[in-house]
């Protein structure tokens, strides 16, 4: 992948969820929303394409709210989010693709849910997706990366409209319909339509590095990052600018393939496992993935700055 040099800032991302830092009991916990700061844009010494953060945010009027995590599986939304762990980017596209790092899991975990909602500012919620995920039986041995794809035969996202996006996992696999058994990940999106000038760019694009550039510098993270990861091999170094794995880290990342469960039941879902090359790795193999020494170091915040 060519490299191409552009000024870069900062932003706050925060991986508490990857080492299970904020797990909580298991009881329903009322998320407090607002718009992530503007001052702390996106930044990697390493990245070769900037990302400068839009001038809005999740909607800070928004009442409610279900995150709740557990130290049953450790997840990281591949989203810019704040520092009150309010998730939200921008899309250009009616069926735009989420993306979710699970560093780690216990073993028997087997279903999660994936719902898009659309608050009508009237108090009624109106779900605009739901998909069920089978999640893979080695989820727990490996290190996955999650993709939803919604399908062009679904509703889209609307121009001007903002949606809750949520990943729902079951950790009591004995009762797949309690709900206090959820972790549970909440975020935004919003569709926003494109400058016309940013349009005509794009359409004349010479390449996804270009489009990348294009989609960061106008503060598009959806869209910015599917260019980023256009292929298998750019993952690994999209991994270590986000600082998910250390940088020098060798991994493969393998192709989930047609016949696994998940693309069986929902081609909309992919799993993405990462293969590492553990000749260095002195830890034992008997060790949970939660104890794990190679994941990023976090700051006193529980935060980790890229």
């Amino acid at each position: 992948m060519a490299m191409v040099c552009h000024p870069v800032s900062s932003l706050t991302v925060s991986l508490g969820l990857l080492l299970g830092l904020l797990s909580s009991p298991l009881t329903p916990v009322k998320a407090q929303f607002s718009a992530p700061s503007q001052d702390t844009p996106l930044h990697s010494q390493r990245r070769a394409v900037q990302f400068s953060p839009p001038d809005r945010g999740a909607p800070d009027s928004a009442e409610g709210g279900a995150t709740r995590r557990s130290d049953c599986i450790h997840v990281v939304p591949l989203m810019p989010t704040d520092d009150d762990q309010t998730y939200f980017g921008l899309t250009y596209q009616e069926h735009p693709s989420f993306y979710w790092y699970i560093a780690s899991a216990k073993a028997g975990l087997e279903t999660a849910e994936i719902i898009i909602e659309r608050d009508n500012n009237t108090g009624d919620i109106e779900e605009v997706h739901r998909v069920s995920v089978a999640l893979p039986p080695n989820l727990n041995e490996q290190e996955h990366i999650l993709r939803f794809s919604p399908s062009a035969n679904e509703s889209g996202l609307e121009v001007g409209e903002t949606y809750r996006w949520y990943l729902e996992i079951q950790c009591n696999p004995q009762n797949i319909q309690d709900p206090t058994s959820l972790a549970i990940y909440d975020g935004w999106i919003e569709r926003v339509e494109p400058d016309p000038e940013l349009a005509a760019r794009l359409e004349h694009r010479d390449d996804a590095q270009e489009a990348a550039y294009l989609y960061g510098s106008a503060g598009i993270w959806f869209d910015y990052f599917e260019e980023m990861v256009n292929s298998l091999d750019a993952w690994p170094q999209v991994l270590r600018d986000l600082d998910l794995i250390a940088a020098d880290t060798q991994i493969e990342i393998a192709s989930p393939g047609n016949g696994s469960q998940a693309s069986r039941e929902s081609p909309e879902i992919q799993f993405f496992s990462l293969n590492r090359d553990r000749s260095s790795d002195e830890r034992s193999s008997d060790e949970p993935p939660s104890d794990r020494d190679d994941l990023p170091d976090l700051d006193d915040a529980g935060e980790l700055r890229f």
